[in-house]
């Protein structure tokens, strides 16, 4: 199946893309970094939900293209579990390219900190 994320915004202006898979208690998520195949520059998100492991999800990927270039879209692919998946979408830029799992993962710990204290003094 393939639709979208309500409620969140890509690259391109719409809604984040979603490729969802066979295994539906897969806690992976798999977010592909697709580049025009012609200019070589970030085009969109593709969010592969449902594979057990990165190579189901990048084969689903490429068989995705009927012109047969998938191979030449996808650059960074970047695994991580459901709930730093949902933060990333929240707090992360969802219209720049995933550059590598370390930059989300020092995102996502500022903002996990940031709400830890804001939690503590809220309360």
């Amino acid at each position: 199946d393939y639709g979208y994320i309500k409620r969140t915004e890509g690259a391109d202006g719409d809604h984040v893309d979603v490729c969802i898979g066979p295994d539906h208690q897969s806690d992976h998520v798999f977010v592909v970094d697709q580049h025009d195949h012609r200019t070589g520059r970030f085009d969109e998100h593709k969010v592969m939900l449902g594979y057990r492991t990165q190579s189901e999800a990048e084969h689903a990927y490429r068989a995705g293209f009927s012109d047969g270039k998938g191979h030449l879209r996808m650059k960074k692919v970047v695994a991580m579990p459901m709930a730093k998946f949902k933060l990333w979408l929240k707090h992360c830029n969802t219209k720049k390219p995933v550059k590598s799992q370390s930059n989300i993962e020092r995102a996502l710990s500022v903002t996990s900190l940031y709400s830890l204290g804001h939690d503590r003094d809220a309360g």
